[in-house]
Formats: structure tokens, C-alpha cells, sequence
């Protein structure tokens, strides 16, 4: 069912886009969905809080969209992906066709993404969860999709921001088949990966030692914006905490959350690095046995020889010859194989 679009996507887009822009305190920082000043019961700031945290704590952001559909494009290499061509002075649809498209794309994502009451909301004020979605991933300096900086003698160390989503849509180039040589693996390691895993789990130990008058049940360490409601209720007066237990809570979360970065960043490179030498280590072809006596075959052909059909004779069974060799490459079994369109099929 495609989704209904607003034919004021633009007006929406450029009346919603500045009361976002003045909430947000810090513009490049992950931890803006937990700016308390969007936690509201307005439509325009509690649809932001909900998106902004989802996209915040969703690792590999980029691989996980382009499985929503099958009309995004992903570029493995630049890490970026396409849903829609932009218009040239902003990153708003170009044709009713590309909102159609922008808007199928984002009611999927909610759909998938959501739990059902919180995808309900979204869904009923989509113009909104649209626009957010659009401004949230094209606005300059505020969701960066790698950890990429340069150093200037003025400016000093800046991180360079690089849109997620493409404005164009990518065209296909040409792969040509070149031999390929020695193929290296690349490799990852990390050392202070154990460490890190085992200092979490001590965190995750003695944030739940803390809240354990609160809540008897164990904290879902895999939703991080559950994991963050759970901790701010409780430093904010929903437990009995003492001022030095509640600094000790708030201290607990801070290197729990730091450190996760960390460890979830050090993954997502040995996850790249696997993928990359899953295509890369590919089976040797079989070889034959003959192929390793090539005397016994007499002398190599002057020209090719002609492709022989499965269905026809060979011409050692036609003269009765009891000598095998007469048989090679003449007899072939009848299969039914299909034969696939391109490499691709494979």
C-alpha cells in the first residue's frame, strides 16, 4: 500500500526544520536524541525525540536501511546509499514520483523499525516523520556517517561531515574481468577489545546492583534507548537513591556509554573486514586428473575444437573403439542443468 504524500512537502519541510535546528545544542553529537528540551508531548518534537534516538543506537545504519528496500542503492565502498533523486537547490524530492518513492521508504522503515503503538504515532503524522527523516540525514554537521577529520593551521582539527544519502542516483559502471593474481585477506585486530567487553560487562554489572531496588527484572543492555529511560528515571528521583549512589549511577552510565562506542566501532570494522574476505576467498576450481598428464592427449589442436552438443554421439562409441582416450571430451552426461542468464545468477 504506497503511502499518501503531501503535496506542501516543501512549506512542511521548511516550516519544521528550524524549530528542530534550535533544539539541538550540539550539532554532529549522537546523543542529541536525548536532549530533554524534545521530550514533549508535540507532535513535531516527540516524533524527533523517537526517531533521532532509533537512528542513534542503530549500528551499521547504511547496510540496515538498504535491506528495507529493494529499490535503495548502497555503495559499499563510499558507504553511502540512494532512495530518491534531490532537487538541485536542496535535498527535497525532485518529481511527485521520487516523494511517492521517499515516502514508501520511510513508512517501511517505521514499520520495521518501530514497535507497533510508537509505529501508529509515527505513521499518523507522516508528513512530520518524513521531514524529520530528510532533515535528520542531509543537514550538514549533524549525522555523520564515519569518523573522517582534517587539521588546518586555523582552524585546527575538524571532522569532515559527508551525506549519508545521495542526491543523484549512481550509475552502473562497467565491471571488466581482469586475472586476478595473489589475493591478500585483509586482517583486524584489535587488543584491547577482551579488555574492553570484560570492563562492560563489570559496568553492566554495577549499574543493575544499583537500580536493583527499582526493578528486579534484568536491563535489556540490546535497546540502548530503553537502557537510557530506564537510567534517567531512576536519576531522577523514581528511585530511593542516595545523592552518592545517584552520582555513582550517573558515573556508572556515563563510561558504560563511552565505552560501547568504542567496542561497537571496533566490530563494525572486524564485520567490514570478514565481509570483504567472504568475496574475496572464493573456492578453487576443480581440476581434473588428465589435465595433470597432458602427454596422453597428444598434441595440441592448430585451431579450437567445435563445442559438441550433450545429445550427440562421440566419435569413439561410433567406431566401437575399446580404447578410453578415444572417449575424452566426447561423451557427456545428460543433465538437466539450468544454465544461468549471467554471473550475477551464480
Amino acid at each position: 500500500m504506497a503511502a499518501t504524500i503531501s503535496q506542501n512537502l516543501p512549506r512542511t519541510f521548511y516550516k519544521l526544520a528550524p524549530k528542530w535546528a534550535c533544539k539541538v545544542c550540539d550539532l554532529g553529537s549522537r546523543e542529541l536524541a536525548l536532549n530533554k528540551n524534545w521530550s514533549s508531548k508535540e507532535p513535531i518534537y516527540k516524533i524527533a525525540y523517537m526517531m533521532a534516538g532509533m537512528f542513534a543506537s542503530t549500528e551499521n545504519i547504511a547496510e540496515q536501511m538498504c535491506n528495507l528496500s529493494s529499490e535503495v542503492i548502497f555503495n559499499s565502498e563510499t558507504g553511502q546509499m540512494w532512495i530518491y533523486e534531490h532537487r538541485q537547490s536542496d535535498s527535497l524530492p525532485k518529481s511527485t514520483a521520487d516523494s511517492q518513492r521517499l515516502y514508501d521508504f520511510v513508512r517501511v522503515l517505521v514499520t520495521k523499525w518501530f514497535a507497533r503503538d510508537e509505529a501508529n504515532y509515527l505513521l499518523e503524522h507522516s508528513h512530520i516523520t518524513t521531514c524529520f527523516f530528510v532533515w535528520y540525514f542531509t543537514t550538514p554537521d549533524l549525522f555523520y556517517k564515519d569518523n573522517v577529520v582534517k587539521q588546518t593551521t586555523r582552524n585546527g582539527i575538524q571532522r569532515i561531515w559527508t551525506p549519508l544519502i545521495l542526491d543523484k542516483k549512481p550509475k552502473k559502471e562497467s565491471v571488466q574481468s581482469v586475472p586476478k593474481k595473489d589475493v591478500k585477506l585483509a586482517t583486524t585486530t584489535d587488543p584491547l577489545l577482551p579488555k574492553q567487553q570484560s570492563q562492560q560487562a563489570q559496568l553492566r554489572q554495577d549499574i543493575q546492583d544499583l537500580i536493583a531496588n527499582y526493578t528486579s527484572a534484568s536491563i535489556e543492555w540490546d535497546d540502548p534507548l530503553r537502557v537510557h529511560l530506564l537510567v534517567s528515571e531512576c536519576l531522577t528521583g523514581g528511585t530511593e537513591l542516595s545523592i552518592k549512589q545517584t552520582k555513582k549511577l550517573q558515573n556508572r552510565y556515563n563510561d558504560y556509554t563511552k565505552l560501547t562506542e568504542k567496542i561497537n566501532k571496533t566490530l563494525g570494522k572486524i564485520r567490514k573486514v570478514e565481509a570483504a574476505n567472504a568475496k574475496l576467498a572464493l573456492p578453487a576450481p576443480p581440476t581434473s586428473n588428465s589435465a595433470s598428464e597432458p602427454d596422453k592427449l597428444g598434441p595440441i589442436p592448430d585451431s579450437p575444437p567445435e563445442l559438441i552438443r550433450r545429445n550427440a554421439e562421440c566419435s569413439g562409441c561410433a567406431t566401437n573403439q575399446a580404447n578410453q582416450e578415444a572417449h575424452i571430451g566426447g561423451c557427456l552426461p545428460e543433465e538437466d542443468e539450468e544454465v544461468p542468464d549471467s554471473w550475477e545468477d551464480l
